[in-house]
């Protein structure tokens, strides 16, 4: 290895914030096995318990010894089979669009998508949040790319609504705020982008499975139906709280089918697994009828969200399908991380998306299975954290 490289290399591990690479011995109802540690677990989105769920496992392991682990092939290539159809108009129907794509993960939705709609000098509006997922694609389709903050609609309406002659406007919005936890009032979003002939669309990743009615995220509460406000289509990450794996796009059938034929991973890539694309369509139908355990979860966060206020009147803390705590400082949010840890509670330590800021969030992922011996214990603990500073 060149000595600049090996000295840059070290560089930024020097500066990267702690990582642990230890895996966990298992996960299993609220608690992890990690770092040889029995811990109560607050940083899986799985909150249903779905990616444990007898009924989804069993549904894989079944389409193991039909279809083996893979195709080996492209689902351009003969890689589709008949797990992938059923399971995409599953996906389709549960959050209401024509039709749906299933991909291996949400980076390759979003370049797909984006090299599909796209051409030069389009503009592109996001949060801090997803500009990581675009800058590299806007990039080399040479589209500018402008950060907003899409919960201040005032703000962003000022930003898209003088058009420029032949250049398409977009704006990618995260339902829910990966970091943040912040919510967007999506309607009220959509309205706004349809008056202003603005193209959206809409990353459920955070919120599928764990809000809405039925689990189909904050776009299942707005109800939208057939409104022409409705967002164009629909990313969603699979593995958090559907409890599976990948990611899927929703939208019109025009969109889908154009996407299909331009994406080149579906070209390239060995096909999304076939045993994944049977547990979904079985996970799918346990979340919509898990509406109990949705509305347990939401008592939860409420709960711990009142107890954290008492604690700290001034935290700044947003809930929604978690709750994330938000810290000037990040030796601040590590601090209490690790506090948690040394008490029995495994945290999320999320540093601030923005590049010019030294603030972090410490994330809380309350599931089911937390009982209110756990919550109550949690709540003391922090207390005890903040009594110390």
């Amino acid at each position: 290895m060149l000595p600049d490289l090996k000295k840059e290399l070290e560089s930024s591990i020097a500066t990267a914030s702690p990582s642990y690479v230890d895996a966990p011995a298992r996960r299993e109802k609220g608690k992890v096995f990690f770092r040889n540690r029995e811990l109560h677990d607050f940083a899986c989105f799985d909150v249903l318990g779905l990616a444990q769920n007898q009924r989804v496992k069993r549904a894989a392991q079944e389409s193991i010894e039909a279809f083996g682990l893979g195709s080996c092939s492209s689902r351009k290539n003969a890689g589709t089979c008949s797990s992938h159809l059923v399971c995409e108009k599953a996906i389709s129907s549960f959050f209401g669009y024509e039709r749906s794509l299933l991909f291996s993960g949400r980076n390759q939705v979003v370049f797909s998508l984006l090299a599909t709609l796209l051409r030069e000098q389009d503009q592109v509006f996001c949060d801090e949040d997803y500009a990581g997922l675009l800058s590299d694609v806007c990039l080399l389709l040479n589209c500018p790319l402008e950060v907003v903050a899409l919960d201040n609609l005032k703000k962003l309406e000022a930003a898209i609504e003088t058009p420029v002659l032949g250049r398409r406007r977009f704006v990618f919005a995260d339902s829910i705020s990966a970091s943040s936890g912040r919510k967007l009032d999506l309607m009220a979003l959509s309205l706004m982008c349809s008056r202003h002939n603005v193209t959206l669309i809409v990353d459920e990743s955070c919120a599928a499975g764990i809000v809405g009615p039925r689990g189909a995220g904050v776009s299942d509460e707005s109800e939208f139906g057939v409104s022409p406000a409705r967002p164009l289509c629909l990313i969603s990450e699979l593995g958090f709280g559907l409890g599976c794996y990948g990611a899927s796009l929703s939208g019109p059938a025009i969109l889908i089918e154009a996407l299909a034929a331009r994406s080149k991973t579906l070209a390239a890539e060995a096909s999304f697994p076939a045993l994944m694309a049977d547990a979904l369509q079985v996970a799918l139908d346990v979340c919509e009828l898990s509406f109990a355990q949705r509305a347990l979860v939401k008592g939860k966060i409420q709960y711990l969200l009142g107890g954290f206020r008492q604690i700290k009147q001034r935290l700044e803390i947003t809930d929604s399908s978690f709750i994330s705590i938000h810290f000037k400082r990040w030796k601040d949010a590590h601090a209490f991380s690790e506090h948690l840890f040394a008490k029995g509670f495994l945290s999320d330590l999320i540093p601030s998306p923005s590049r010019l800021s030294g603030s972090a969030f410490v994330r809380l992922i309350p599931n089911s299975w937390h009982t209110d011996e756990v919550m109550t214990e949690l709540l003391s603990t922090t207390e005890n954290f903040f009594a110390l500073k």
